[in-house]
């Protein structure tokens, strides 16, 4: 009897403690923006980035590459532009935004090949999200029409370039 009392104790001590875990990891996973590029067009020469470049992670050294182009993620800076906000008070903010990337590196852009620039926005309550762009030859960035998140009211949201990827023969 006693052996039974304690076997049905751990079954519910185990269940709980499932739930718990459960709980907790589907509330810390970071969704992933999986917005399609579209053909929407933005040419860097005539874009003016409305938000301050952010804190860039080091992700390659430092060194470039003579006679290679060869972009890191700090040679773009990636603005904002909330397309609509409504707001619920404290309930937060639900916002529809298309990103707009600005390269201010000092090379030239390449005549060759394709560039995906991956960028993270973060100030979605759910954690950031990441998503790409790419970049032709002429210059002009494909990206996605409209982006979403939810924020606390009064959070701005801020986009990141994170990494570069320059396919000479793509």
């Amino acid at each position: 009897m006693v052996g039974a009392a304690a076997g049905v104790l751990g079954l519910l001590i185990g269940g709980v403690l499932g739930s718990t875990i459960a709980s907790n990891m589907s509330r810390t996973a970071s969704p992933v923006a999986t917005a399609t590029v579209t053909a929407t067009e933005t040419s860097f020469s005539t874009i003016t980035a409305t938000a301050e470049p952010t804190e860039q992670p080091t992700v390659r050294s430092t060194e470039r590459r003579t006679g290679v182009f060869d972009p890191r993620p700090a040679d773009f800076v990636i603005g904002i532009k909330i397309l609509t906000k409504n707001c619920l008070g404290a309930a937060g903010c639900s916002i529809a935004y298309q990103i707009e990337p600005k390269y201010v590196g000092g090379q030239a852009w390449p005549t060759v090949g394709s560039t995906v620039v991956t960028y993270q926005v973060t100030g979605d309550v759910l954690g950031p999200s990441t998503n790409t762009f790419t970049i032709d030859t002429t210059g002009a960035a494909h990206i996605a029409e409209e982006e979403s998140a939810e924020t606390k009211t009064g959070v701005t949201l801020k986009a990141t370039a994170i990494d570069v990827d320059y396919d000479p023969n793509g």
